[in-house]
């Protein structure tokens, strides 16, 4: 269980905090996608292209290019998606803080409720006494009246 967290922490700051980083996550997401597009693509017209010379040389050098450069491609790829993979369990533990410290201020505000309600009982059955005491009196003004 994470500590007791500080009553004056500030829920909706944290709150903003988190869903800010969490956009950044996407973000980085959607670069990585766009990254990997713009490789698909141009891997694709790279090996399309291949057909196109007429030096066999070139096209020797070129395809074993195209491979060595897929190659370190896919290295950087599974590189940045282990550093995207790293960011959920940081989200994730960010998040469970923020609920939690959401939850035990709830739950520090709900028990402060409890002495309002005790406030607002009394303030009720004062002014039931004084309901009753005016029925009180208006019953004897009325046989106070000639009937």
């Amino acid at each position: 269980m994470p500590p007791a967290l500080p009553r004056s922490a500030n829920v909706p700051s944290l709150t903003h905090k988190f869903c800010y980083r969490a956009a950044q996550a996407k973000e980085v997401r959607k670069r990585i996608e766009n990254m990997e597009g713009i490789a698909k693509s141009m891997f694709s017209e790279w090996e399309k292209e291949l057909g196109q010379f007429s030096n066999p040389t070139f096209a020797e050098n070129s395809r074993r290019q195209l491979q060595e450069t897929k190659d370190r491609f896919g290295q950087l790829s599974r590189s940045v998606h282990a550093s995207e993979e790293s960011m959920k369990p940081v989200l994730t533990q960010l998040n469970d803080h923020v609920l939690y410290l959401k939850h035990n201020l709830n739950a520090a505000a709900i028990g402060s409720l409890k002495g309002e309600a005790s406030a607002i009982q009394g303030q009720i059955e004062e002014l039931i006494a004084r309901i009753n005491a005016s029925i009180a009196e208006a019953d004897s003004f009325i046989k106070t009246l000639p009937q």
